[in-house]
This record gives C-alpha cells, sequence and structure tokens, in this order.
C-alpha cells in the first residue's frame, strides 16, 4: 500500500496494493512524499495519522486546549476562558474566522445563543466545543 502526503505530512491519498507499475514516481512527480506500508499494520482511522519529518506514519498530536465553562450569562461581561492553544492560531466560532495570539481567548456575548468553536491546527487533530450564551 502507498501513503501520499504534502509536505506537511497530511496524507491527500492511499493506494491499496497491487500498485500500478510507476505510481509512486507519478505522486513524487506531483510533489507529494510517498511511503510504502503494510497494510495490515494499519490499525484505525488514516485521519488521525500524519507522515512525520522521518517518514514514519504516526498519531496526530492532540489538542491541549480546555475551557473553563460551556454557560455564560449573555450579558456582554461574563465569559468563558478557552487556553492551551497553539500560539499563534485561527479558530472558527460559528463558522467565522478569528485570529488568537497569546494561547487563550475569552468568550463572551451580548445576545443568547449557541457558539461553536473549532479549532484546525495541523498536525493536531481537529477540536471543538461549544459555548452557550443564556439570557
Amino acid at each position: 500500500m502507498l501513503i501520499a502526503a504534502l509536505a506537511s505530512g497530511q496524507i491527500q491519498q492511499t493506494v491499496n496494493d497491487p500498485v500500478p507499475d510507476g505510481y509512486a514516481d507519478v505522486l513524487r512527480n506531483a510533489g507529494l512524499r510517498v511511503v510504502e506500508v503494510d497494510e495490515a499494520e494499519l490499525s484505525g482511522d488514516l485521519h488521525l495519522l500524519y507522515l512525520d519529518a522521518e517518514d514514519a506514519l504516526v498519531p496526530r498530536p492532540t489538542c491541549s486546549a480546555a475551557i473553563d465553562r460551556t454557560v455564560i450569562r449573555a450579558d456582554g461581561e461574563d465569559a468563558a476562558v478557552l487556553s492551551g492553544l497553539p500560539d499563534p492560531c485561527a479558530l472558527l466560532i460559528n463558522g467565522m474566522p478569528r485570529d488568537v495570539a497569546g494561547g487563550s481567548i475569552e468568550i463572551r456575548s451580548r445576545r443568547p445563543g449557541t457558539f461553536l468553536i473549532q479549532l484546525q491546527h495541523w498536525p493536531l487533530v481537529d477540536w471543538s466545543v461549544t459555548v452557550e450564551a443564556e439570557a
């Protein structure tokens, strides 16, 4: 089995055996890193793996982010603190991008609602949390 990945190690394609002759070269010529692995040795979800700098297939690290609470008052002052973020990083808050520096952010709202906060920061496993702002 072949695994083709970007320079960052993010897996883009897998090719099951039998691999067509010359196909690994086609992938390399397209700028991908290519490694051969024994399919029997793979377990779990390939989305949770990546190629490290030595071309070893390894688990993606998990995010150390934590939130101190998931319910806040919708008064513009009460806040949930999200910490342990990569510095810098970008979050999606209800689908809208928000740059974060310093590894933490306070979530506040003047209006009641639900806020889906997502972190997609390669090579970390994607992480999300929901915060409710109540009247």
